[in-house]
């Protein structure tokens, strides 16, 4: 007759306390350049019948760092996903299309702190030297325009699209870098962009 382990585990299905170790199994997780494998305890609860085992990212066949290392790459490297496709694939054999690469970076970017928060948290030591830049970009057919705040020492402190690229648009911009998120502006660079000028003299 089984004995009930001694450390319960709660039920993940009807939360009763009722269960038991019913073996294990073996899960594999790719992560960036390698597989990982790990043992994960399955339990049975008595009360409702059901099976289940206790384990992070429970249903992902990707690691939280291969989504990161896909984010990185996809931000720092401005790698397409195409590209970032071909780069997996030819080392390891494992083919994963643009579309699922991109539904993992936006999964990480659903997990990612704003601007106001990080500057909360981290407090990071700016160096007051602010450099401010706008570029047309499409999305989907669509243009809009993207502004972007860098401090200096290469911190990206803020970003927004802007579907009218209008005055107040960006003068909010940089009232937000300048007010909200506490920047110590001490100078600034842009492209020489008019809206840009009034916005700084608007402060």
């Amino acid at each position: 007759m089984r004995t009930r382990d001694r450390r319960s585990v709660r039920c993940i299905y009807c939360q009763s306390l009722n269960t038991v170790k019913n073996g294990s199994r073996t899960i594999t997780a790719m992560g960036f350049g390698r597989k990982t494998t790990a043992r994960v305890s399955r339990f049975r609860c008595l009360a409702c019948g059901g099976y289940f085992s206790l384990r992070r990212e429970k249903g992902q066949r990707y690691t939280v760092g291969f989504k990161l290392e896909l984010a990185r790459m996809h931000v720092e490297e401005r790698m397409s996903y195409r590209v970032m496709a071909k780069r997996i694939d030819e080392p390891f054999g494992k083919r994963v299309s643009p579309h699922a690469l991109c539904d993992m970076v936006n999964e990480v970017a659903a997990h990612a702190k704003g601007s106001l928060a990080m500057q909360r948290e981290f407090r990071p030591q700016w160096s007051g030297y602010l450099l401010l830049d706008d570029k047309n970009v499409s999305i989907r057919g669509k243009w809009v325009m993207s502004l972007v705040a860098v401090d200096k020492t290469g911190d990206a402190l803020h970003s927004e699209m802007l579907e009218r690229p209008e005055q107040e648009g960006f003068t909010d911009f940089v009232r937000f870098v300048v007010e909200r998120l506490e920047y110590p502006l001490k100078g600034t660079t842009t492209d020489f962009d008019e809206r840009f000028a009034r916005a700084l003299k608007a402060l």
